[in-house]
């Protein structure tokens, strides 16, 4: 952390809270943000305050209400702040996201002026440049969801998707399969797969690494997915040199590599999952793949790898997410093909569409297409337990499962020595949990979640029944609602499926606005609500009858 944030690498550091002019180029697109401004990521190169100036090569996290294009060079005037801090224990921690991509201050500014061409040399800008021309296309012709999935299918831009949209994807685990890592890299390895017997290894294994650096350059908006391609593409190289690679020490060298460029990146949450997936395949998808004889060869290591992430990686998809979906484990096969003539088509599509205005046979298959992309997350979301709340795993319960994944894969080699030593662990740690809720029985709990102005309270009494009163909200002043982006989140990492009670103090929105998603969003018993009188506002008589 300390090498990270050193004033040689992050000259920005150094004038938090200083009112500074900036000198840079913005290297990414314009992500729109709820209060209807623009955030960049910017390049800066020179900084500039009443005692001089400085150059520098550093990222800052630029919002202002002015939209720009990737690559044009700006003058920006304002205060460099420091990044926020995470508002609520199970919150979104952006301070520790920024920093894993390598961005340590941020800075908001009216006062942005173009200026001269600042030749910034950049990965990032370049792909970040090509997906904004192909969102561009995409808007001309599609709009809202549609556009924003042909956006991820085609971009690996899954931010565009609308609030609504957005939490059916993510509370069905349908989100992951527009990440461009799952995604795109799936395809491309399913390509190169149909090709394992009739192309050579070592010339497949070189067009891998020459596909993948290539991509790396276009899709380089997650660094941490970057670095992890081009270690890939070494890793490849060293098989065609040697003769042999070993999956471990790819992983290792990954770390390290990440750990002495940017430590920060290894508190990145996609890179710890990869990491932690990825080693969990290797152990145990080539085993289950013996086991699983009856089933075609040219699917068995598809399924096996399926059954193995739905049961052995549950626990750190748990730790992250604080629920699952039991059905994530068959999107691959039921998205695959349709996303595949998505990529196929949609070129011919918007190439026919800028030559002849038009192009109905073609249009028709991908309307269809991104149409049913578009319907499957509601069909999944209607499902019996298509979305199953467990709550956030304590560290203890991921250290138990920890070793009896480490157990179960010991047992499988010919050195058991270390068997016994991680079930004793195993064992510890399960009568750990055990003792720590049994001492919890007959106790009553109370937490205040800190939604800002407004209450939000959770009781759990001695017999563990849950009472709410009331939920956040919104404020007068501000259309961000608390119940929604705080309070409802901290239920899910609590592993609250059922409320048996909700109290409603009053009607102001800071207080009951957020027991409406409350509602929506945990199965509720009883509401108790004060009643309505004349002296109440026509807001809150309107906010009651939501309730109601």
């Amino acid at each position: 952390y300390t090498i990270s944030v050193s004033a040689y690498l992050h000259r920005s550091v150094n004038y938090i809270n200083r009112y500074v002019t900036l000198c840079g180029t913005l290297i990414s697109a314009a992500d729109e943000t709820s209060n209807d401004c623009y955030r960049y990521i910017f390049r800066v190169k020179s900084i500039s305050d009443r005692y001089g100036t400085q150059k520098a090569n550093d990222n800052i996290s630029f919002t202002t209400p002015h939209k720009f294009n990737c690559g044009e060079s700006l003058k920006i005037k304002g205060i460099i702040r420091n990044l926020p801090h995470q508002m609520n224990e199970s919150g979104f921690d952006p301070k520790t996201y920024y920093m894993s991509n390598n961005i340590f201050t941020r800075i908001y500014s009216e006062d942005v002026s173009k200026t001269k061409r600042i030749l910034v040399f950049s990965p990032l800008m370049v792909g970040e440049c090509i997906s904004e021309r192909v969102d561009k296309m995409i808007y001309r012709h599609y709009r809202d969801d549609g556009a924003a999935i042909l956006s991820a299918v085609l971009t690996g831009n899954k931010h565009r998707f609308s609030e609504e949209y957005d939490d059916v994807l993510v509370s069905t685990g349908f989100k992951k399969v527009f990440h461009p890592a799952y995604l795109h890299i799936f395809i491309i390895t399913s390509f190169i797969g149909l090709f394992r017997y009739v192309i050579r290894r070592q010339y497949r294994d070189l067009s891998t690494a020459v596909i993948l650096l290539i991509y790396a350059l276009i899709q380089c908006s997650s660094i941490g997915f970057t670095r992890c391609l081009i270690c890939t593409a070494i890793t490849i190289y060293y098989r065609l040199r040697y003769g042999s690679s070993y999956f471990p020490d790819t992983i290792s060298a990954v770390i390290v590599i990440c750990a002495l460029t940017m430590p920060t990146m290894l508190f990145n949450t996609s890179f710890i999952i990869s990491v932690s997936c990825g080693l969990i395949a290797w152990a145990f998808v080539p085993r289950l793949y013996k086991k699983l004889g009856f089933i075609p060869q040219p699917f068995r290591r598809t399924v096996s790898a399926m059954i193995i992430f739905a049961v052995v990686a549950t626990p750190v998809m748990a730790y992250f997410f604080s629920s699952i979906c039991i059905y994530s484990f068959i999107l691959p096969l039921i998205t695959a093909p349709v996303i595949i003539l998505i990529l196929l088509i949609s070129p011919v599509y918007f190439i026919m569409q800028e030559l002849f205005c038009m192009s109905p046979v073609i249009g028709a298959y991908l309307n269809v297409s991104v149409r049913y992309l578009y319907k499957l997350p509601y069909i999944i979301r209607e499902l019996p337990f298509s979305s199953i709340n467990i709550g956030k795993s304590s560290d203890t319960f991921m250290l138990m499962s920890l070793c009896i994944i480490l157990s179960i894969y010991c047992t499988q080699k010919p050195h058991r020595r270390y068997v016994k030593i991680l079930k004793t662990l195993s064992s510890g740690f399960f009568t750990a949990i055990v003792f720590y809720n049994v001492m919890r029985i007959g106790t009553a709990e109370i937490n205040f979640v800190n939604v800002g102005q407004g209450d939000g309270a959770i009781i759990h009494t001695p017999y563990k029944e849950t009472v709410i009163i009331d939920a956040g909200g919104s404020s007068e002043f501000s259309e961000y609602n608390t119940g929604k982006e705080l309070f409802v989140p901290y239920l899910y990492a609590m592993g609250m499926n059922y409320i048996e009670a909700i109290i409603v103090s009053h009607y102001h929105k800071d207080h009951a606005e957020g027991v409406i998603n409350v509602m929506q969003s945990v199965r509720t018993d009883t509401i108790f609500m004060p009643p309505i009188t004349d002296a109440d506002s026509e807001s809150m008589k309107e906010l009651a009858e939501k309730i109601k």
